[in-house]
């Protein structure tokens, strides 16, 4: 789709104090500040979120750096920066908003990424409709693209249609929930014309003087619209020295999703054109979006092998949070078990770096890949479930067990699942509070079906 009109310039205005005693309603968006140079003015939104919709919660749901995709409490959203209060209006049936909150929280299981960009993905895993397992697919969303899809698996698109930034999207819900806070701003508008004569005539260090109300609309903008000029300028800017990091991450983001001539080869030659860490970690994650996306042509071209190439030498690379969970993922995806098997040390290493969640989630691609590995791999799981003593990963981990991997799973594994089953289901979780009972209501039907197969 063609987009005539960017929304940029949204200049913040005064706060009214929040009602701390109030709730949002299950369904709302909610906004406040963002905390992220240069980006700050953007600001953040998250869906407040649970199975009783359109009654008070405590729960949200928001994309957001490092996990992707989080769930948090609304207290703590409301303490991170200036509140802009809680809005309503474009889904009105609690049913289908229900269908949309929980299709929010299944993206949370596919590896989400965060992106500064107003392209997305919806991701995808772990087996096809005939119980199959095949690799999985990375969810990308920004704040505003993840509210937006709530609203689209809800039966209403034009929030996703419509997204430039967090804060027009916020302004596009018609009503305020009274009880909470009320936030102004204002916007300008600039036709897509006049946008690209700026950037075209702007160096990549000139961007560093560009106030933060014009430079979002200068940099992001979808792929569809964009020019040959305006790809080559983006290539420029990103292999430039003197750009804000975050600059880079948003173009590459946006580049990763795109199908672009030489996409791969333009990763590459960046990649091995830098010094900084920052940068290559941000590639590395580039790259396995763009594999991901663009996997039936990949794995039948010579990018599988310079991908397998790649991903071999970065295995080799320290492992760090930021770059171990992609590493690992595209070094399962382009080798095959028994290469596997010959550098568990070097992929063990790389896991150890990773968050819980997410770690699980790569154990079970390596048993995907390797099956012979479950006799390893599941065990770890179990204890590492046991030790997080966490109700959002064990309900991650109850899904996926019970959507497909339970029906390929060994008797000594399925034994060892029984008896952990038995053990959450006598025991607190640390927390005890709004999320871990939230997550424990959610994954109670996953575990009821997968004790009826267990019998």
């Amino acid at each position: 789709m063609k987009h005539k009109k960017i929304i940029a310039g949204i200049a913040l205005c005064t706060l009214v104090t929040a009602n701390v005693q109030a709730l949002p309603k299950s369904g709302e968006v909610i906004g406040r500040d963002l905390n992220l140079p240069p980006f700050g003015w953007l600001g953040h939104l998250a869906m407040a979120t649970g199975d009783n919709v359109f009654r008070p919660t405590n729960i949200i749901i928001e994309a957001t750096p490092g996990p992707g995709i989080q769930f948090n409490s609304f207290t703590s959203f409301l303490s991170a920066s200036n509140f802009w209060g809680a809005k309503f209006g474009i889904v009105d049936d609690p049913a289908w908003m229900y269908q949309g909150l929980v299709a929010a929280k299944l993206q949370s299981y596919w590896c989400p990424q965060y992106s500064l960009t107003v392209e997305y993905r919806a991701g995808d895993g772990w087996f096809d409709g005939f119980g199959n397992p095949h690799p999985t697919v990375c969810s990308m969303w920004r704040c505003d693209t993840l509210v937006g899809f709530v609203h689209a698996r809800a039966g209403n698109l034009v929030l996703l249609n419509n997204a430039f930034s967090p804060a027009h999207t916020f302004n596009l819900f018609p009503y305020f929930d009274t009880g909470l806070s009320r936030h102004k701003y204002s916007g300008k508008v600039l036709s897509r014309e006049e946008v690209d004569q700026i950037y075209l005539k702007t160096s990549p260090e000139e961007l560093k003087n560009i106030p933060g109300e014009q430079l979002l609309m200068l940099v992001d903008m979808r792929n569809a619209d964009k020019s040959p000029e305006r790809i080559s300028k983006d290539w420029e800017v990103i292999n430039a020295t003197d750009v804000h990091i975050g600059i880079k991450q948003l173009l590459l983001d946006a580049h990763s999703l795109s199908q672009e001539s030489e996409l791969l080869s333009k990763l590459l030659a960046a990649y091995n054109g830098t010094k900084s860490d920052e940068l290559k970690a941000a590639i590395i994650k580039a790259t396995m979006i763009y594999y991901q996306g663009n996997w039936n042509q990949v794995k039948t071209s010579s990018e599988f092998e310079t991908l397998k190439a790649f991903y071999e030498e970065a295995l080799k690379n320290k492992p760090s949070k930021e770059s171990s969970p992609h590493i690992t993922r595209g070094y399962i995806d382009f080798h095959s078990a028994s290469e596997i098997k010959d550098n568990q040390s070097l992929i063990n290493s790389h896991l150890k770096a990773v968050a819980p969640k997410p770690a699980i989630g790569l154990e079970f691609e390596l048993i995907r890949k390797a099956p012979s590995l479950e006799k390893e791999y599941f065990p770890k799981m179990l204890s590492a479930l046991e030790s997080e003593n966490n109700a959002e990963v064990e309900g991650m981990f109850a899904y996926i067990m019970n959507h497909g991997f339970i029906d390929n799973a060994t008797g000594e594994s399925k034994q060892l699942l029984k008896s952990h089953i038995e053990k959450i289901q006598q025991s607190s979780f640390k927390k005890n509070d709004d999320l871990d009972n939230f997550f424990m209501k959610e994954s109670k039907t996953d575990i009821d079906e997968l004790l009826k197969k267990l019998k």
